[in-house]
């Protein structure tokens, strides 16, 4: 055996690792979409409001989750993985089954911030442990099945969820739970499992090489640690720590800016809890990045310091933004104006929406990788016309009446909504010099996830409020369409000076081994 065998282990070894993760991916994307299914039932049966539906499947979801996947670089590094993940899953999995015992509004928020906190840790450990088990030569076709879990993920959880909610009323009588609401039932078959996994999680291995050196003594001081320094008073005084007035200053700036935008969103839509929830994340975000400025002055001037890895990221952010949004919200659109029951919706609109990603995701990639020989901003093209393209799927979805129709719209949006996904990721690679790739990684993750949905699933709720139609209500994340194509455009502008950026730092660096 070789010492390489014997520290990623054989290869039935490899297989359990990666069907854990498969698995626990899968659990991850399932639990994240319940929600479009069961929105309906849930805004009935609570007497929520769309935009309250918005704020559950969005904003609280990714309050912690954003947090958490900031601060997760160090906390991954320093404990060992598996009992990472397995806390990470028994937490979220745990809490998707207590939501359905939720019967009231705060109930079911407060479970989701708690899922978005769990899932922080799936991927970050996943791709590290997957990077540590495999070899090169198998790596590839290990995280090319990894990829595919959030598809399997959200087409088996619509599909499940929509048959349990629909055969429900008949099937509850044999059970003797016809008191148990039928959307309360798929929290319990998504969640339940995941303890499972959690457990199966705890018996991977971490490579024999790393396991001593990721002992921390004390990982909850440490995950709490960097979780706190990012949120006041704490973010405060560690700005105080690192560049003394100065920091301080810039930091009670960043507050201030924050405080003053969320109070003028407040007054225009008196959601306080929204705005108060999506400003403490972007609070922190600035925080970190006021961090990284200090303590690693060449990731700030690559990344945040840089103007078209800003403008590329927050202009991808915005078609997120998009995707996220109607991606959510066209399943109970189904269920109000095309006429779909439960049943049918889940089967076949999360096949299409699978189908749709999967080919999507594809497409965008060879594009752009072929593109790219000849121009360098190939995948902001792409994710130009994603967003276009996205609108138009969109138009024709909302216009539509017959559910076959209707299929074919939402499997169009799908693909041109995922194009722009992998062409963007390798750019914001391509920007980066190796060591930094993890943390930019973090970045750029956190970034999407908290622009894309905090605000997108909220708004399509919030003016189906004010307008009492889901219909017009649908179009509202396309009045990002200019300021993101304009971005765009400024990131084309400015990427070859970005590229040089990055050229001059790996010179210096090399100058100076």
């Amino acid at each position: 055996m070789t010492a390489d065998t014997g520290r990623r282990g054989s290869t039935t070894y490899q297989a359990y690792v990666l069907f854990v993760l498969f698995a626990v991916n899968v659990l991850n994307f399932a639990d994240r979409s319940i929600l479009s299914m069961l929105a309906d039932p849930i805004k009935h049966d609570l007497a929520l409001t769309d935009a309250q539906i918005g704020m559950l499947v969005g904003t609280f979801f990714v309050l912690l989750n954003s947090i958490a996947g900031l601060a997760m670089g160090a906390i991954v590094d320093g404990w060992l993985r598996n009992r990472l993940l397995a806390v990470g899953v028994g937490l979220w999995s745990a809490l998707t089954a207590l939501s359905g015992l939720s019967t009231s509004f705060v109930q079911l928020a407060l479970a989701r911030i708690g899922v978005g906190l769990g899932e922080a840790v799936g991927s970050p450990v996943s791709h590290s442990l997957i990077g540590d088990v495999f070899t090169a030569e198998g790596r590839g076709r290990a995280f090319a099945l990894f990829f595919c879990a959030p598809s399997v993920g959200i087409a088996t959880c619509l599909a499940i969820s929509g048959g349990i909610v629909q055969a429900w009323p008949q099937q509850c009588g044999a059970l003797g739970l016809c008191e148990v609401a039928a959307w309360k039932v798929p929290f319990f078959v998504f969640g339940v499992p995941g303890l499972i996994f959690a457990v199966l999680a705890a018996f991977i291995r971490d490579p024999a090489g790393d396991a001593l050196t990721r002992r921390d003594a004390r990982p909850g001081a440490v995950a709490m640690r960097e979780i706190v320094a990012l949120l006041p008073p704490f973010s405060i005084i560690v700005a105080g720590k690192l560049a003394g007035a100065r920091g301080l200053r810039i930091n009670l700036t960043i507050a201030a800016i924050v405080v003053g935008i969320a109070g003028v969103l407040i007054a225009m839509t008196g959601d306080w809890v929204q705005w108060i929830s999506v400003g403490a994340a972007f609070y922190a975000l600035g925080s970190w990045a006021q961090g990284q400025y200090h303590r690693d002055p060449a990731v700030h001037a690559l990344t945040t310091g840089s103007p078209a890895f800003l403008s590329a990221v927050l202009g991808a952010a915005l078609v997120g933004t998009a995707s996220g949004a109607i991606g959510f919200w066209c399943i109970p659109f189904a269920l109000r104006e095309i006429g779909m029951d439960h049943a049918q919706a889940g089967r076949v609109l999360g096949l299409c929406i699978a189908g749709g990603s999967i080919s999507g995701t594809l497409l965008g990639g060879l594009i752009a990788d072929r593109w790219r020989r000849s121009n360098p901003a190939a995948a902001l093209w792409v994710a130009g016309f994603s967003m276009v393209g996205s609108a138009a799927a969109t138009v024709a979805m909302i216009n539509v009446r017959d559910p076959a129709a209707y299929a074919v719209a939402v499997t169009g949006f799908m693909i041109a909504t995922t194009m722009w996904a992998p062409g963007i990721a390798a750019l914001v690679q391509d920007l980066i010099p190796t060591p930094m790739r993890g943390r930019v990684a973090a970045l750029y993750t956190v970034s999407l996830t908290l622009i894309g949905m905090s605000a997108g699933p909220y708004m399509i709720g919030k003016v189906a409020d004010l307008s009492g139609s889901l219909r017009i209500a649908m179009l509202s994340p396309y009045a990002a369409l200019p300021p993101c194509l304009l971005l765009l455009a400024f990131a084309m502008r400015r990427l070859s000076a970005a590229y040089r950026a990055r050229d001059q730092y790996l010179t210096e660096m090399i100058d100076g081994l």
